[in-house]
Order: C-alpha cells, then structure tokens, then sequence
C-alpha cells in the first residue's frame, strides 16, 4: 500500500507518528465498507450498533493507516479510546469518512433487511410444510390466506412487538369466529 500522508497522535503519553493513505482508491473504500458492516452486523453475534464506532475506526486505521492495533478486542478498543482515533479517522479522512460511513450505513441496513427476509423465509417454509403434513388436523383453515397474514407482518416490521403480537391474536380470533359459524 503506497502512503501518501503522514500524521501523529498522541497515545500512552508518547507521541506516536503513522502513514495513512490521503485519497483512498475505491477498493480500499470498499474494504472499509466491508469492515465496517462485517463487524456491526454478521450471522455470528447478530446487529451490534454499540460496536459501530469501534468497528468504524478498526476499518479506517487497518486498511488506510500503517498503525498497529493491538490484536485484542479489549487492548484494540482501550487504544482507540485513550489516543482518540474515532476523531482522528473524521478529521484524517473527511469527505471521504462521510462517504463510507453512508455506504456502510446503507450496506448495514440492506444486510439487516435480508436476515430478516431469509429468517421469514424459513419461518414461512416451516409452517406450510407443518399445515401440509398436518392438514387434517386444519381441516377449513385457509393456508394462502395464513401465509398472506404472515407476509404482511413480515412487512411491518417496524410496527412495535407489542402490536405485532395483538394483530396476531385477532387474527386468530376471527378464524375461530368463522369456524365457529
């Protein structure tokens, strides 16, 4: 990687001189991008949004910066904190900071978006394969008509847990009231 400017911060009580990368070309953006999202949101620990600047300054200084960060998650983030390089990556990268950090915003929004699709999916897959083994057990219930409920909650989700779960038992309140007709 060829730096092209150089900077200093102050870390441990020593001052502590570092390369970076002035103008980073567009596959060093999209590493960053990739670090960022990769760390924030993956199948592994869910969406962390707690972990953002910490994950955000980890991409920054290990793909455009010839700092070494501890290895340690602990010792990693204690160093970014005491030597303040969540402000330094902002003001070393500026325009640029803002332009990745909008990618990886978006990139973390689409990815949650498909966890949430991919794990209805299933769900969905799940229950018509229990009410086509079981059928005669729901005998009058309308499949379509449940998997349609279900993919418009699916659509809500940013309707509350608590509304999700009363529309829900309506639903259910009113197959019974049809049964029972």
């Amino acid at each position: 990687m060829e730096y092209t400017g150089k900077g200093k911060f102050l870390y441990d009580g020593k001052m502590v001189e570092f390369n970076y990368v002035t103008t980073p070309s567009l596959p060093q953006k999209m590493a960053v991008v990739e670090g960022i999202v990769s760390g924030v949101i993956n199948e592994i620990n869910g969406f962390s949004p707690l972990l953002k600047k910490y994950f955000t300054t980890v991409a920054f200084v290990s793909n455009l910066t010839d700092i070494e960060l501890p290895p340690s998650f602990i010792e990693s983030s204690a160093m970014i904190e005491q030597a303040k390089l969540f402000l330094l990556v902002g003001e070393l990268f500026g325009g640029t900071y803002d332009e990745i950090v909008k990618a990886a915003d978006e990139e973390i929004e689409y990815t949650k978006s498909r966890m949430v699709n991919k794990s209805f999916d299933d769900m969905l897959g799940l229950i018509v394969a229990i009410l086509e083994k079981y059928g005669k057990m729901f005998d009058g219930l309308d499949v379509n008509d449940v998997v349609n409920k279900l993919n418009e909650i699916t659509k809500m989700s940013n309707i509350s847990e608590e509304t999700i779960v009363k529309n829900i038992l309506e639903y259910r309140d009113q197959e019974k009231e049809e049964v029972n007709e």
